[in-house]
């Protein structure tokens, strides 16, 4: 998108939101801005690169798990509730490891930022692990929902920690 394309953008913003909150006198540039501060080195610097890593690391842990047979009858008897507790062990290693690995500690002022992060991550592990799942037809999406889903949601576990621990690497 060309520099006269993104001004046109930020122009339609703007408008769209003066119509729907009129009373308040600031501008979406001046959110961007102040977002922009806020989010500091370590998100506003996110390209294609970060994508890259984040892909590359979740496949690197994914690929494996996935082709086991153990992953895949584990789908078919763990209870939701170790789903559950593996959904949230894998954000807090995301967190964690982001917390100290990507912005140093340093999330005061950008903790919208972090939490975007932080899911955002998790969010593309989700969707290699699908792919690779969607790949070797072990995922059953359409016939056998509940199984896909708890097979993304095991294999997502160990995929999350590679996917951020590859993305961590370049950072200053």
């Amino acid at each position: 998108m060309g520099a006269c394309q993104c001004a046109y953008k930020l122009g339609e913003l703007n408008r769209l939101f003066y119509e729907i909150l009129p009373s308040k006198k600031i501008s979406v540039i001046l959110l961007l801005k102040e977002t922009y501060i806020h989010m500091g080195s370590s998100f506003s610097k996110f390209d294609f690169e970060d994508l890259s890593q984040l892909i590359i690391g979740a496949s690197v842990l994914s690929v494996p798990i996935a082709f086991t047979e153990e992953a895949w009858n584990l789908s078919r008897t763990l209870p939701i509730i170790n789903l559950i507790v593996i959904s949230f062990l894998s954000l807090a290693f995301i967190s964690i490891y982001a917390f100290k690995g990507i912005y140093d500690g340093k999330v005061k002022n950008r903790i919208p930022t972090y939490i975007l992060r932080v899911f955002f991550d998790y969010g593309v592990t989700l969707c290699v692990v699908i792919i690779v799942l969607f790949a070797l037809n072990k995922f059953p999406i359409l016939s056998e929902t509940l199984i896909a889903v708890k097979r993304v949601i095991i294999i997502s576990f160990p995929a999350s920690m590679g996917a951020i621990v590859v993305d961590s690497f370049d950072k200053e």
